[in-house]
Parts: structure tokens; C-alpha cells; sequence
């Protein structure tokens, strides 16, 4: 069976010494010989290939090839083409000269430092500063009413609105209108306001919060104080005209004065701060008067103290 199977194989093997892999030649061999093992495949296979009629290729689960006279030729050429020879050394290229590119003209001794702070890209409304309103120019806007979410509370509660919401996009999904489906989704979506979760709110559904402005008492910008501790110290005679009214001034922020008397209506610069007050208060302040829904990076509120301060910092 051996001769047999070696020359079945040859003749399946493709004459121009494409590949076949070898998979696809047992699955050839198969249907002519359905007895046939791997074992007598792989026999047959070795013999033909250590004969040099065959030789192995590459690919998955391996391949095999006929060989033919023309790669017997090029091997031959390839023999007796060959010499060694020793490769010839490269002249040394000449180092290319750095172009000298614009340096750093160093600082003089007489120079003032330069200082600069980070501006944020982002803006604010403008809040107003300590001591320049009244109840007459800024009163305290109406109380806010704010509804329990049982979303937000760790433990089991029923939402008394769930059935509300599912009856909404039923309706919506029934009615095939694009404008209904329209105002579903706007209504679900003033659903989805902000809420302020607080201490005994499981009691009620909605509590009631005052409305108030939060007041600028001073801004600390290290920039600005440098710059006027540098002023201070310059030139003979400086201590005795020098004049800060302001340390924690910061001139880049200052409104013209018509617009910084019409709070919550002017863009100003970004800038981190540090509320002193009541939490439940400032949280409102900064949702209502200030717009600052979904635009507050993080809010860290200080655990109470003990004793009889109330007031905490967000």
C-alpha cells in the first residue's frame, strides 16, 4: 500500500509546485482510500519528501510541494554563485554643525522676576461683592421648593412617581406621534432635575429653602499679592509711596462698574472658591442663582463640628 499511496499522493499534488496543505490532501486521499490513517499519510509523506520529489511549506498544520527541475536549477545557480566576501568599510560621514537656534536670553540681575498664575478657560456669572449690595439691590429671591428623590437614599422606598413614568412612555410608544414622543421625552427629562437631599427628608415629600446670594468677602490670588510685595520693595523711596488698598484684589477679574453692579448677569472668570455657610443654603444658591447645575467639578462638605457652630463649608 505504501508505493501505492506515495504515487496517489504525487499525482494529487499540484505540477506547478503550488502548496497544499495537508489537511487537504488527506481529506483528498480519503476519497479514494477510506481506511487510511495520519499515521500512513505522515509515513507515506516523509518518505516522498526525504526522496526529494516533495518538500514542506509553511501554514497552519503544515503543507507540502512538488518539487520541480526549475528549483533544482536555482538552487544549483544559488551554489555556485556564492562567495564570501568581505563588505567594504564606509568612509566617516562629516558631523553637520547644529544650526544655532534662538536661545534663552538670560535674566539681568536688575530684572524683576516675572510672576504668573493659572487662569481658568471656563466662566461664571457674576456674584456680588461684600459690602456693595442691600436688600434693595439684592433681595432674596423667592423660597425654593425642592421634591424628595428616593433614588438617592440607600435604603428601600417607594417611588411614588415610577408608575407616572412608565404610564408617560407607554403612552408615547402607543401613540406613534413623533410630536408626543417629543414631549415624553422633555417631560422625563425636567423629571430628571437635580435634587437636594437632606436630613429628614423621608418624613415629606418636598421641603422649602430660602433663596439667597452667596457674597465675594476676598479673593487670595498669589500672583497679585507677589506682584504688590514687589512693587513695595522697589526703588529708594518706594515704602513711602506705596499703596494697596486690596491684598487679595485680583485686577483681571474687576467688572466695569455698571456691569458689576448687575449681578448674575455678566460672564467673569472661573476661579476655585471656598464657601462659609449654611450647606443646605449655599447648595441652593448655587443651583438657582448661579446656574451651577452639572457644572460643579466636586463639592466637599466638612463633617459638623462638635459644639454649637452650625455652620459648615461646601
Amino acid at each position: 500500500m505504501s508505493d501505492s499511496l506515495t504515487n496517489l499522493i504525487l499525482s494529487l499534488t499540484p505540477e506547478d509546485g503550488s502548496t497544499i496543505g495537508n489537511g487537504a490532501m488527506m481529506a483528498l486521499l480519503r476519497e479514494q482510500v477510506s481506511t487510511l490513517t495520519d499515521d500512513d499519510y505522515a509515513a507515506a509523506r516523509d518518505a516522498l519528501v526525504d526522496e526529494g520529489l516533495l518538500g514542506r511549506g509553511k501554514g497552519r498544520g503544515g503543507s507540502i510541494f512538488r518539487i520541480t527541475g526549475d528549483v533544482e536549477d536555482d538552487a544549483d545557480d544559488t551554489e555556485d554563485d556564492f562567495e564570501l566576501t568581505a563588505p567594504e568599510e564606509a568612509a566617516p560621514r562629516p558631523r553637520k554643525a547644529k544650526a544655532a537656534g534662538p536661545r534663552a536670553a538670560p535674566r539681568k540681575s536688575g530684572e524683576p522676576v516675572q510672576v504668573v498664575s493659572y487662569r481658568h478657560g471656563e466662566t461664571r456669572v457674576n456674584n456680588p461683592e461684600v459690602g456693595m449690595v442691600h436688600a434693595g439691590t439684592d433681595p432674596d429671591g423667592a423660597k425654593t421648593t425642592w421634591a424628595y428623590d428616593p433614588h438617592l437614599d440607600p435604603v428601600l422606598n417607594f417611588d411614588s412617581g415610577r408608575a407616572g413614568v412608565e404610564r408617560l412612555i407607554d403612552d408615547a410608544l402607543a401613540s406613534g406621534d413623533a410630536q408626543a414622543m417629543k414631549d415624553a421625552l422633555l417631560e422625563l427629562k425636567r423629571m430628571q432635575a437635580p435634587y437636594l437631599t437632606w436630613t429628614g427628608k423621608a418624613e415629606r415629600t418636598s421641603f422649602q429653602v430660602d433663596t439667597v446670594s452667596l457674597h465675594v468677602h476676598e479673593r487670595v490670588d498669589p500672583a497679585t499679592i507677589l506682584a504688590a510685595a514687589a512693587r513695595r520693595l522697589k526703588g529708594k523711596d518706594a515704602p513711602a509711596q506705596w499703596r494697596q488698598p486690596d491684598l487679595f484684589a485680583a485686577p483681571f477679574e474687576n467688572l466695569p462698574l455698571r456691569q458689576a453692579l448687575d449681578f448674575y448677569h455678566h460672564e467673569k472668570g472661573w476661579s476655585n472658591r471656598l464657601v462659609s455657610g449654611d450647606s443646605l443654603l449655599v447648595m441652593n444658591s448655587l443651583l438657582t442663582k448661579e446656574s451651577m447645575g452639572g457644572k460643579v467639578q466636586m463639592i466637599y462638605i466638612d463633617p459638623p463640628y462638635p459644639g454649637l457652630f452650625t455652620e459648615v463649608g461646601p
